[in-house]
Order: C-alpha cells, then sequence, then structure tokens
C-alpha cells in the first residue's frame, strides 16, 4: 500500500563528510536526481538508497514511490498512517509528509527522484532491514499489516523484535532498541575481516553504542550525520 522503498533520507550539515563516509563503505552514487533540491545526493547498494540532505529535512524519513497516492489517502489514513500534509496538483510535485506507527516520519512520491542502483554488496556486506524503535504498550502489529507488511515474531542475537517484510523493505521493531533511533543492519560474512577493512579505511568503530550486541558478531558505526549502522555476522 506504501508503494516501492525509495530511501531513507537524513538531514547533514556535513554533506561532504557523509558522502565521503558512504563512498569509502563502498555505496555508489545515484545518477539523475532530477527536481530534486539542492544539496542532495543519494548514494546506495541497489536494495539501500541514503539520501543525504544538506536542506529541507529535518528528521531521517522513510520515503517510499507510491503512484496515484493522491487518491489513496483517506485509505492510508484508515490503515494506520498519521498524515500530516500532501501536496498535489496538476503543477506540483506531489508529496505526502506523514508518520508510521511508531512515530517514524515517512514520505510518499509520484516518481523517482534519482536512477536506481543494480544490487550488489557494499563493505557492510547485505543490507538486511531497518531498525525502528517501538512503545510496546502502544504497538499494534495490525495497523502495520494493514499498510501492506508482513508481520512475524524473530528472536536472534540481538533480542526479541517483530520483523515487517514488505516486496521492497524490511522493518524490525525493538522494544528495547538503544540509543532509540532508526538503525541500518546488514549482514556481512566475516565481522574480523570488516574490522580489517574499516581500520584500513580509517573509520572507527564506536563501541560504546549497543554494549548488549556481542562485538564477536558486530560491527557498529555512527555516520557523520548521525545514522547509526551495525553489521552482523551471519555465522
Amino acid at each position: 500500500m506504501l508503494g516501492r522503498f525509495l530511501e531513507y533520507a537524513v538531514p547533514t550539515s556535513r554533506l561532504l563528510e557523509s558522502l565521503d563516509f558512504y563512498s569509502q563503505l563502498g555505496f555508489a552514487t545515484a545518477a539523475d536526481t532530477g527536481a530534486a533540491a539542492e544539496r542532495y545526493v543519494a548514494l546506495g547498494d541497489g536494495r539501500l538508497t541514503v539520501a543525504l540532505h544538506g536542506s529541507a529535512l529535518e528528521e531521517p524519513t522513510l520515503v517510499f514511490v507510491c503512484p496515484g497516492f493522491i487518491g489513496e489517502v483517506e485509505r492510508l489514513e484508515v490503515a494506520g498512517l498519521s498524515i500530516d500534509w500532501v501536496s498535489g496538483g496538476d503543477h506540483t510535485f506531489n508529496r505526502l509528509e506523514g508518520r508510521l506507527p511508531n512515530g517514524t516520519p515517512i514520505s510518499l512520491v509520484e516518481a523517482r527522484t534519482h536512477s536506481p542502483l543494480p544490487n550488489y554488496n557494499s563493505q557492510l556486506g547485505w543490507f538486511e532491514e531497518i531498525w525502528l524503535p517501538i512503545i510496546p504498550t502502544e504497538h499494534k502489529a495490525d495497523c502495520w499489516e494493514g499498510l501492506g507488511f508482513v508481520a512475524f515474531e524473530a528472536i536472534d542475537g540481538v533480542g526479541p523484535r517483530i520483523t515487517l517484510t514488505s516486496d521492497t523493505l524490511s522493518i524490525g521493531l525493538h522494544e528495547t532498541l538503544s540509543p532509540a533511533r532508526p538503525w541500518l543492519t546488514f549482514y556481512c560474512d566475516d565481522v574480523s575481516a570488516l574490522r580489517e577493512t574499516l581500520s584500513r579505511l580509517g573509520i572507527q568503530e564506536d563501541r560504546r553504542l549497543a554494549p548488549t550486541l556481542d562485538r564477536a558478531t558486530h560491527v557498529v558505526l555512527v555516520a557523520p550525520e548521525g545514522t547509526l549502522i551495525v553489521a552482523r555476522s551471519i555465522s
């Protein structure tokens, strides 16, 4: 119902540093940003695109391409999307701004704002899902299912969570996620090799974050703009 996942959009006052960070990790720059605003760069691995916004964005936002959403606004609200505003018309770039059931900002657009990239593994490995925090007493899985996700319980080395899957994005909902912000998560074949690569690139792991994660199987990074990233071994 939300359409096709396009990008994880993040604001940054350190655009060049963030661009260099993701480029070193092997993310390619997407071409043809079309009518997107100035100071906007999209980088990705074909499964995940991180869009760096040097202006006009206040919070990290999940962006989906959803043709015809203007005619589905009422259905989206009934399904569980909290809508802040909608811009639509014959001579405008149609856009909807709102929030997912856990409060995470979301944006729907009629068309892509950059060209797609082929799927490949970056230095971090295979993009898995975006972790989002939830408040247990306020969580209702049926809200997410109404928005087009399939929900199931997952228990592994990061603790119990609800995993939501769709055709283009998986989301992990955590009751005890700390810090309580979105995390980008990747599967990595060899954590030790990844640490060696990061050391060679001059990228430091932040061991202060997520102390409950097993360091033997998890690498935690913080991008210059503050995005939290974890790469974990599949073994």
